[in-house]
């Protein structure tokens, strides 16, 4: 799994590049590692990227979508996750979110 395959299209279609090239700021750019590994003010303890599926799981990501964080009630959201996708971005945390 690769960002630039696997991660970054999800980014770019779901998040409306909020997180990817131009788009993105303030230490919130997912195809940068450095970025990545910024504590995240949102979870303690955690760093950005592994906050990530923490904040699409509580509906807080993507911003503004109206997403529940559930894949089966999000199913018809245009901007929420589907399960799969959740799964691509959990696996991309766990194995060390290389850009």
């Amino acid at each position: 799994m690769t960002f630039e395959e696997d991660i970054k299209p999800i980014f770019e279609i779901r998040c409306l590049g909020c997180h990817t090239g131009n788009g993105c700021s303030g230490g919130g750019c997912w195809d940068d590692y450095d970025d990545l590994m910024l504590d995240s003010y949102y979870c303690s303890g955690k760093t950005k990227g592994e906050c990530t599926l923490v904040r699409i799981h509580d509906g807080s990501m993507p911003q503004g979508s109206g997403c529940s964080g559930d894949p089966v009630a999000d199913e018809n959201k245009e901007n929420c996750l589907s399960a799969d996708e959740q799964d691509y971005i959990g696996w991309w945390i766990e194995g060390g979110m290389a850009p």
